[in-house]
C-alpha cells in the first residue's frame, strides 16, 4: 500500500500535474495497450496503462520509471555514502578548486576522473559525485605518502663525504634532443638555419625568396637576408649624420613622373586602377582596350 500511494502521489506543491508513474509527451517507446485508449491526454493514458494492471497486460511489479521526487515518509537526507562524498568534495571547494565541485550541472561535458569506474546503474549527478570524491581520496593519499616519504628522508643520516641537498638536480638525458631554437637566432653557418617544410608561420623576405627554390632554400636565404638588414640598421643607427653632406633631391619637372598609361601599349592584365572610359569597351582583349588610354591635350 506504501508502494501504490507513492506512485499515485503527485509532485509536491502542485495539483495539475499528472501524477506519476506516467510518461512524458513525445515519449517514443512501447506501451502496452496505448493504441486502444483515445481522448484523454497521453499523460493521463501512459498513468492509467502503467498503473492499474486491470487496464494493461501482465508486467512486473517493479516500476519502469524512476521516481524524480522522493516519498513523503523519506527523510531530507542522503545516504552514508553520498553524504561521505559531499563532504570530501567540500574539501576541494575549501582548498579554492573552482572546477569539479558538487553538485555537477546537468549536461557537463567536461573531463570528469575516475568517471569509468562509476557509471553503472545511477544517474549522472551520483556518478559524477562518486567520481570526484574518489578522485579527491587519491590525491590525498598521494600527499600523505608523499609527505611521509620527505620526512623520512630528510631524517636520515647523511652519506659521509657528501653534502645533503635539500632539493634534487634536474634531471637531463643523455639522449633527450637539444633545446630547439628559432632560425631567426642560429648562427649562419648552422645546417639546421631554415624553417622546416609545412611551416605556416612569417617568414620575413620570404617573398623575394620563394621562386624556384624549395622550402628549405628559400627560408635560408630569406632568414640570412632578413639578419643582414638587421645588421645595417644596427650599425647605422649609432652613426652620425652631417646634414650640410646630405644631398637635397631635385623636384621632377611636370612630365617627368612616372608615367602611369603608357603611350603605345596597353595596361597589364589584371591591373586593378582605374582606366579612363575602359568600362566602355567591349569586345577586344584587355591590353587593346586600355592602350593610348590619355585623352590628347589640347593647346
Amino acid at each position: 500500500m506504501a508502494h501504490e500511494s507513492s506512485m499515485e502521489r503527485r509532485p509536491r506543491g502542485s495539483k495539475l500535474v499528472t501524477p506519476y508513474p506516467h510518461h512524458i509527451p513525445g515519449y517514443g517507446g512501447y506501451c502496452p495497450q496505448f493504441k486502444y485508449h483515445y481522448a484523454s491526454p497521453f499523460g493521463s493514458i501512459t498513468h492509467k496503462l502503467l498503473s492499474n494492471p486491470s487496464e494493461a497486460t501482465a508486467h512486473s511489479d517493479q516500476p519502469l520509471l524512476r521516481e524524480t521526487c522522493p516519498p513523503d515518509d523519506a527523510p531530507d537526507v542522503g545516504t552514508a555514502a553520498q553524504w561521505e562524498d559531499s563532504r570530501v568534495i567540500q574539501m576541494r571547494e575549501r582548498a579554492g578548486d573552482e572546477k569539479l565541485l558538487d553538485p555537477v550541472i546537468p549536461g557537463y561535458q567536461g573531463f570528469v576522473p575516475k568517471r569509468e569506474n562509476h557509471h553503472f546503474g545511477r544517474t549522472n549527478a551520483q556518478v559524477c559525485q562518486s567520481s570526484i570524491a574518489d578522485f579527491q581520496r587519491d590525491q590525498q593519499r598521494h600527499r600523505s605518502r608523499l609527505h611521509s616519504l620527505v620526512s623520512h628522508t630528510m631524517t636520515q643520516p647523511a652519506l659521509p663525504g657528501h653534502h645533503r641537498r635539500h632539493t634534487a638536480p634536474p634531471y637531463v638525458s643523455r639522449d633527450a634532443p637539444p633545446p630547439t631554437m628559432s632560425p631567426m637566432k642560429m648562427r649562419e653557418a648552422d645546417p639546421l638555419k631554415h624553417f622546416k617544410a609545412g611551416y605556416a608561420g612569417f617568414v620575413p623576405k620570404w617573398r623575394n625568396n620563394e621562386f624556384a627554390n624549395t622550402f628549405q632554400t628559400g627560408t635560408i636565404n630569406a632568414v640570412s637576408d632578413f639578419n643582414r638588414q638587421q645588421l645595417t640598421q644596427e650599425l647605422w643607427r649609432g652613426a652620425s649624420v652631417d646634414i650640410a653632406t646630405v644631398t637635397p633631391r631635385t623636384p621632377l619637372a611636370k612630365g617627368q613622373g612616372t608615367t602611369i598609361y603608357p603611350a603605345r601599349t596597353g595596361m597589364v592584365p589584371h591591373y586593378t586602377g582605374h582606366v579612363p572610359g575602359e568600362k566602355f569597351k567591349f569586345g577586344e582583349p584587355y591590353g587593346t582596350s586600355t592602350a593610348n588610354r590619355l585623352p590628347p591635350i589640347v593647346t
